[in-house]
């Protein structure tokens, strides 16, 4: 049978149709999707802020058979120079696995059950002076700050997820950006997550298999006189112990009191602290410390100045443990300790030391109001 010119070209018009018409609706459900997508996060981030931040980002990528959504280079930061304190936040990668593209397209929502952030740095500033001189800076307020808003974000997304690779947070409580506190290289794994719901008032509790590992933190508070160093954080909430590699603090005065001190402390093991109760109150509860070794030198001297030192009160204020809170420990116990006190005052010189291979300490507390 003899095909016609004319039947020909309809058949091929046909075809065309067949292919070009699924690829034309599909490439603008993609967009649609993308977009759609595109103005969820950021409209998202300016509801839960009140319209005081924006969240751009410079590439998002969409996958319909997984499904999952990839933001690249993404940016989190205020929209008005007026803030008290200002949030800078930015991302290299951030993943979505989510439940359906649908949701975005007819309720505006997204259900996620995976989330994925790569190298996240948060920077928090203090914009104002009577906030910059305020005694009252204390780190654990902007850390449960961080953590009901991140618990509010995940609440919103219905996230079972969360994955943090390679985080680093930074606060500035003074104005000249010179003193920050500082730790970096942390990351959270937490699976089976279950969020209840957010009250608006006080810290929600979170449940599931949580593990947080930081290596070579990087430590650095805003004290001239103080240096922490800290090896590894490793903690797993399925374990019975929290690890840390070793963990070193020191500090030495400026005239005219050049006091100085180290305490050195190699494979601890901690078991139960007490989050909650830090992040509402600055407590630091901790039922066991356990390390294997232990170092201590404490050195007090007095030398005579001319003129007093500028920054000697600012330097107070600034001492760590004002900043991180009271400590209370239910046991201590270092299996070898190695202790060194020097007194050169004129008048009261001496040396002692004290080696053992067991020092064990009961109800230990540290208040950093105590004289």
């Amino acid at each position: 049978m003899e095909t016609t010119p004319g039947k020909s070209r309809k058949r091929i018009k046909a075809l065309a149709a067949a292919v070009l018409i699924p690829v034309i609706l599909f490439t603008g459900v993609h967009f649609f999707v993308t977009y759609k997508a595109k103005m969820l996060l950021p409209g998202l981030v300016s509801k839960m802020s009140d319209g005081k931040y924006t969240l751009s980002s410079k590439k998002i990528k969409f996958n319909y058979f997984s499904p999952y959504l990839t933001l690249t280079g993404v940016h989190l930061k205020p929209i008005t120079s007026d803030l008290d304190e200002a949030y800078d936040v930015t991302i290299d990668s951030f993943f979505l696995s989510i439940e359906s593209f649908l949701p975005i397209i007819f309720n505006k929502a997204i259900n996620v059950k995976e989330i994925r952030v790569v190298n996240p740095a948060i920077v928090i500033v203090r914009n104002k002076e009577k906030l910059a001189a305020n005694d009252g800076t204390e780190i654990h307020e902007k850390i449960r700050g961080l953590q009901d808003n991140a618990i509010l974000f995940l609440n919103e997304l219905s996230v079972n997820e969360c994955n943090i690779v390679n985080g680093s947070f930074r606060f500035y409580p003074f104005l000249d950006r010179a003193r920050y506190f500082n730790i970096e290289h942390v990351n959270l794994d937490i699976k089976d997550l279950v969020i209840p719901e957010y009250k608006g008032n006080k810290s929600a509790g979170i449940e599931g298999k949580i593990k947080l590992d930081i290596d070579d933190p990087k430590l650095h508070i805003p004290d001239s006189l103080l240096e922490v160093s800290m090896g590894h954080f490793a903690w797993d909430n399925q374990e019975r112990f929290l690890n840390v590699g070793n963990f070193i603090i020191s500090q030495h005065s400026l005239p005219p009191r050049a006091d100085s001190f180290l305490i050195a402390l190699d494979t601890i093991r901690i078991r139960h602290v007490d989050w909650n109760a830090w992040l509402d109150s600055g407590m630091i509860r901790v039922d066991t410390l356990v390390a294997n070794d232990g170092n201590m030198y404490f050195e007090a001297s007095e030398t005579k100045i001319q003129k007093k030192p500028v920054d000697t009160i600012n330097i107070k204020k600034l001492k760590v443990w004002d900043a991180i809170g009271d400590l209370e420990i239910d046991h201590f116990s270092a299996r070898y300790i190695n202790a060194v006190l020097i007194n050169r005052n004129p008048g009261h010189e001496r040396s002692n030391s004290l080696i053992g291979d067991s020092l064990v300490i009961k109800d230990l507390s540290v208040r950093p109001m105590r004289k």
